[in-house]
Parts: structure tokens; sequence; C-alpha cells
């Protein structure tokens, strides 16, 4: 059976400013990655890199100023390889701020699953104090 989780934050700031730290690979950057490649247009490819542990890559399936819907693949990290997991960022304006709700699912096990919520989490929290200072 396929894991999922969803991560919701509420961000003061504007739905644009968190689809702009989406776009400009801001949030990718908060992932540590020592190497980013990013084509962000749909059907454009990402790769990050994180020396002597494993990457990350995949596809931009959909973009819209609302959802991005990412295919994500995984190739170490002392894990088994997964294929096609998928990642969706939600944006739901709220006046002047913005729920980011990041659903990521078709997770192969649990215990992916559970590093995939802690990491996520660290990225957006990251994000939040990134975009949040008065």
């Amino acid at each position: 059976m396929m894991e999922s989780f969803q991560i919701r934050r509420k961000f003061d700031a504007s739905a644009e400013t968190v689809y702009s730290a989406i776009e400009d690979t801001t949030i990718f950057k908060l992932t540590g990655a020592d190497e980013i490649s990013i084509d962000f247009n749909e059907n454009g490819l990402f790769e990050l890199i994180f020396q002597g542990r494993g990457k990350i890559y995949g596809s931009f399936e959909k973009i819209s100023k609302t959802e991005i819907v990412l295919c994500w693949n995984v190739g170490g990290f002392d894990r088994q390889d997964e294929r096609e997991t998928v990642v969706i960022f939600a944006l739901e304006k709220v006046g002047d701020t913005c729920n980011l709700i990041l659903t990521h699912s078709s997770i192969p096990s649990k215990e992916s699953a559970a590093a995939k919520m802690k990491a996520w989490s660290g990225v957006i929290d990251s994000l939040m104090d990134r975009l949040c200072v008065e």
C-alpha cells in the first residue's frame, strides 16, 4: 500500500510571494542540495544532487498560480530507489495571506514517508522564516 502525507502552513505572505519562492527555486535551495538544476515549465525537468548521499529528480507535471505538481524520483540516501511519487504544492489565497498545502503521495513505505515528511516540514518552516519576516 502506498503512503502519503499532507503539510499545511499559513504564510503571512501573499500567494504570489509564495508562488515566486517556488518558481525562483528558493524552496529547492532550502533542501540543502549541493547542486540544483531546474527548468520551471510544464514538462520541465529538475534535479537536486546531494553529494555523496543521493539525488532527487523529476519533472513539473502542472504549473498554475494555485497548484504545482511534480513527478518526484529519489535515488540513494541509503534507501531503495523510488520512482514517480507525486508532490503537489497547493496555494490558497486568504486575504493578504496564503495557505500552502503540500501533499506528497505514492510513497512506497511508511519509513520513507516519515523521512519525507520530516524533510518537507523543515523546508517549509525555513521558507516561512524567510518570507514572513516583519
